[in-house]
């Protein structure tokens, strides 16, 4: 009964597909949501998630904040689906879900509550938190309630443009580039101007592709695309955004951000093509906007 009544008494927003008054009875935390969105979350929720098991803990027993003298085991373990990743606390009981479970599997973990602590969201588990091994990750997101890609609405955000282009909008855009990586910068937590109180990580880049160079930043979970990466690797960087500020035009990463490593050769066609085009009067400059066509510099 007690259980019951701290479910109810819990505030949730109402117009969320995670938020619902009646809990647990009417409670959709069975309901799968991108690692990507329950970050986001500012507020307590309820929620599973599926993805890959990276990393898994041993198991701590810890004093308990809420109850003096009052002991518990704890095993925490990191997931990642694609979207983002983020770290799981199993208590008491629960840590036996990972019986049987090993770095490297799928898993779906129903029923975990979203915890937030110096502006980091983490889940622990419930007492109705269930894990089950998958045989492979399903896509969420897309048609999520709480997750709409806000990508390409003015422009074709995966076809990649020069630099220089780039560098000569004044307007907020998404684009994709390629080059070669000059800098790669150490990773810093910073202060979020929105959202005050939160902290994100974010490291910088320099990307230069022979028409010029630009300052790229990934922000939080989008740091790992740098792991493997190397000053002088030639890359690919999709679904960028662009930044005006005091007249500099940098890129920042958005939740549709991938990184590919490419072949120099790749790099060296795409520039002795550009050139080509230099030789015979066609230079382009490409127009941001949707549906257009790049017209004649």
């Amino acid at each position: 009964m007690a259980s019951e009544l701290q479910w109810k008494v819990v505030k949730f927003r109402q117009n969320t597909a995670i938020s619902k008054t009646n809990l647990p009875k009417n409670m959709e935390a069975g309901k799968v949501f991108p690692i990507r969105d329950v970050k986001m979350s500012t507020q307590i929720k309820y929620v599973s998630v599926q993805g890959t098991i990276k990393e898994i803990y041993d198991v701590k027993t810890v004093q308990m904040k809420t109850d003096k003298g009052m002991k518990k085991d704890k095993q925490d373990f990191q997931l990642e689906d694609g979207t983002g990743s983020i770290k799981i606390s199993l208590w008491g009981d629960d840590t036996r879900h990972l019986n049987g479970i090993s770095v490297g599997d799928v898993v779906q973990v129903n029923n975990l509550k979203t915890n937030i602590f110096k502006g980091i969201v983490s889940l622990n588990s419930t007492d109705q938190t269930t894990i089950t091994k998958q045989e492979k990750v399903v896509k969420v997101g897309q048609n999520s309630a709480i997750s709409k890609a806000n990508i390409g609405n003015n422009m074709e955000a995966e076809k990649v443009f020069p630099i220089r282009d780039v560098k000569m909008s004044t307007q907020k855009k998404d684009v994709s580039v390629q080059g070669t990586i000059k800098e790669i910068y150490d990773v810093k937590t910073v202060q979020m101007k929105k959202d005050k109180g939160m902290m994100k990580d974010k490291q910088d880049f320099k990307l230069e592709d022979g028409t010029g160079s630009i300052k790229i930043s990934l922000w939080g979970d989008d740091t790992r695309h740098l792991n493997g990466i190397s000053v002088r690797d030639v890359v690919q960087v999709n679904n960028l955004k662009t930044n005006v500020f005091k007249g500099i035009v940098s890129l920042n990463s958005t939740d549709k951000t991938t990184m590919t490593k490419m072949d120099i050769k790749t790099l060296q066609d795409s520039g002795a093509e550009m050139n080509k085009m230099k030789e015979h009067g066609q230079d382009q400059q490409h127009d941001f906007s949707v549906g257009s066509t790049p017209r004649a510099g």
